[in-house]
């Protein structure tokens, strides 16, 4: 069994999945490496296109760290796809979002209101 199945089969798991579910970092690592693999790309090619070492991907890609938005931009840039705005989600517990507001609304309100 190679790494990659390993990683698909640790993370299927609900409880594993529960747990990681509200790791950014690591969601955001998730979302790379499936853009990266669904691009037919190796961390190494990604790299090169990005202007970075294949480590700094496999550091992205494992969720040991949140990457800058600037290196996301790289990335998405490199790999052909968009960055979208985060949202902020309220709720916790079982209930996975009681509601989500997207931040450009957020920002929209604020300069509305004069803030």
């Amino acid at each position: 069994m190679n790494l990659q199945k390993l990683k698909s089969k640790v993370v299927q798991n609900p409880r594993v999945e529960q747990e990681l579910a509200g790791d950014l970092a690591f969601q955001v690592g998730r979302q790379i490496e499936r853009a990266r693999l669904a691009a037919n790309m190796t961390q190494q090619a990604l790299a090169k296109k990005v202007g970075t070492h294949q480590s700094s991907i496999a550091r992205a890609e494992s969720g040991a760290a949140l990457p800058s938005l600037s290196f996301l931009q790289k990335i998405a840039d490199a790999l052909g796809a968009h960055l979208s705005a985060p949202e902020f989600v309220f709720g916790s517990g079982k209930q996975k979002v009681a509601s989500t507001i997207p931040v450009a609304a957020v920002w929209a309100k604020a300069k509305v209101a004069g803030r």
